[in-house]
């Protein structure tokens, strides 16, 4: 993973966390020492052999997508809300109104299929 990538999501509530989040608040607890610790960035997970598996996938997956769908892919940066607190980064741009979230799930490792979900955000 790119060290500016992750510099610029350990300051921020992204995507993948807001769910998290919400259901903290929702619950009117206090946040877990795991949330607290995704949250300020302090949770190395890189080394993980499922996150290592998606990692290794997605480029494959997304080349799948292209091939499947007839549509190019293009890389995607860290997109962040002009408040500046929440943030997110799609795994790429399909068009203006279609970002694409690439999962490798490793429990599905021996298997090989595609599944493909869009939504039309326009």
């Amino acid at each position: 993973m790119n060290s500016m990538w992750s510099l610029y999501r350990k300051v921020r509530i992204t995507a993948s966390d807001f769910s998290l989040v919400i259901k903290a608040i929702n619950s009117r607890r206090r946040p877990s020492k795991s949330l607290l610790k995704r949250l300020l960035g302090l949770n190395d997970i890189e080394g993980v052999t499922a996150i290592q598996w998606g990692i290794q996938h997605e480029k494959a997956a997304i080349s799948t997508y292209e091939e499947f769908t007839n549509q190019k892919v293009q890389e995607s940066v860290l997109w962040v809300h002009p408040f500046g607190a929440l943030g997110g980064s799609p795994d790429g741009v399909v068009s203006v109104t279609t970002i694409i979230e690439v999962k490798c799930p490793y429990s599905s490792a021996p298997r090989r299929y595609l599944t493909t979900w869009t939504e039309d955000i326009s």
